[in-house]
């Protein structure tokens, strides 16, 4: 009830071998780029949308028969 609660002790490391110099020279080489997104083809959505047509054309012809 009365005890003492131990603190963490704080982490501290100091590199043996770090150069600023090549570090720099590292993030210099990395660098990010957006990658734009693509866009659709017109014949790949031309196809898309024959698909949904005929899907929806067999959906009618099932609703017909009666299943």
């Amino acid at each position: 009830m009365f005890l003492k609660i131990k603190k963490h002790r704080p982490y501290q490391y100091t590199p043996r071998f770090y150069k600023p110099e090549k570090d720099e020279k590292e993030r210099r080489k990395i660098r990010f780029h957006r990658q734009h997104a693509k866009k659709v083809s017109s014949r790949s959505l031309v196809i898309f949308i024959g698909l949904f047509i005929l899907l929806l054309y067999l959906l009618h012809l099932l609703s017909r028969i009666g299943i």
